[in-house]
């Protein structure tokens, strides 16, 4: 890993970053989504149906703004212009496949617990930074995007791990950490290659 890491420092430091989280995930042994949640203030707008904060809300809210903009940017590796690299094409479905099904899943509970879930016109669009690139070229700048993009999503799982009480939402921080993890680090072979 220290060989990625090296490669990936000199490469760009968005890149060092990812990979250096993929490696202090990948060591974590204190994440535990089934300890008992510490008490805190719940959600008093809306029909509670289950324990939570305004962490845990502001979590799912962010979450599915940056979800959305992930689907925006995966989807750009499968358009036949981009000739994306068949290992990218197939990261870019699971990530497609996977942010739907959290996306759901969050739109859910927001909706349990009497909120709304942010509109699609406040996803930002990423792909600008792909404009004009195809081949190898876009490859490169892809993965460096999704790595950056992961790294956040990363930021957004720890703190509602940190702050949030309720435990659907830290068990869906939790499996998205460990998929953040392993694509990230399946993003790090692709581009030191």
């Amino acid at each position: 890993m220290v060989s990625v890491l090296a490669f990936a420092r000199s490469r760009s430091p968005v890149i060092a970053t990812a990979v250096a989280v993929v490696v202090v995930l990948s060591s974590c042994s204190e994440i535990n989504p089934f300890e008992a949640s510490s008490p805190a203030s719940t959600v008093s707008n809306g029909a509670l149906t289950s324990h939570a904060n305004e962490a845990d809300v502001a979590f799912l809210e962010s979450m599915i703004v940056h979800l959305r903009s992930g689907q925006v940017l995966a989807a750009s590796a499968l358009d036949l212009d981009a000739a994306a690299a068949d290992e990218l094409v197939q990261l870019a479905r699971h990530v497609t496949d996977e942010d739907a099904s959290r996306i759901t899943q969050m739109v859910e509970l927001l909706e349990d617990w009497g909120r709304s879930a942010p509109a699609s016109s406040e996803v930002p669009d990423p792909v600008e930074a792909l404009d004009g690139l195809s081949g190898p070229g876009f490859d490169d700048r892809w993965v460096e995007l999704m790595l950056d993009h992961h790294a956040q999503a990363v930021v957004l799982a720890e703190a509602a791990q940190r702050d949030g009480v309720n435990r659907e939402v830290n068990n869906l921080a939790s499996g998205m950490l460990v998929d953040l993890g392993f694509e990230m680090g399946r993003l790090g072979a692709v581009f030191a290659r």
